[in-house]
């Protein structure tokens, strides 16, 4: 798991270095398209930008496609009380494999009706961002609880690093709703 983050991390910190010295430089802050997207990042990687570029959506689509469907599965299924989840066979938990096809179905849809698939990307992302500071709210006031969680409640430095970062994503996420409206 460490070992993915930082694999993560290290990938998101050059994706916002090679859009910040390409795109943003060139002044291309509009993007709608992959092929626009690959094409700003010739300077930097040349004549082959087209196909690291390929390589990276599929990397990142091989990655975020299964955590995506599966996780809106896990909340459907949550919501409504039922079970279900990826250590259950398919014959065990329907409604939830069913949740993960259809969602697959309906992203793919999407991009057959039209949409455009970088701007749904973006917003999806939003969307996931603005869940992000509530639920760690709720986290952290689960996990420091010892009726509910036992001897396994925070300590002191882990719920002053979980309730640092709850309030950092807080804050981000205020920033970024003030950048919207000023």
């Amino acid at each position: 798991m460490v070992v993915g983050m930082l694999f993560s991390n290290l990938i998101l910190y050059f994706i916002i270095l090679s859009t910040g010295t390409t795109l943003h430089a060139a002044g291309q802050t509009e993007i709608e398209s992959a092929a626009q997207a690959a094409a700003a990042l010739e300077p930097l990687a040349g004549a082959g930008a087209k196909y690291l570029f390929a390589a990276g959506v599929v990397g990142v689509g091989f990655l975020a496609v299964p955590v995506m469907t599966t996780g809106a599965a896990y909340d459907f299924v949550q919501t409504i009380g039922r079970p279900g989840s990826l250590n259950a066979r398919p014959s065990e938990a329907r409604l939830f494999y069913g949740t993960i096809l259809v969602v697959t179905l309906v992203a793919v849809g999407l991009n057959f009706l039209g949409f455009n698939p970088m701007r749904a990307l973006v917003w999806s992302g939003i969307v996931q961002g603005f869940s992000v500071p509530p639920l760690l709210f709720l986290m952290m006031l689960m996990t420091r609880d010892p009726r509910m969680m036992g001897e396994r409640a925070n300590g002191r430095l882990t719920a002053f690093l979980g309730w640092t970062t709850t309030a950092v994503t807080f804050a981000a996420t205020l920033c970024l709703v003030a950048t919207w409206i000023l």
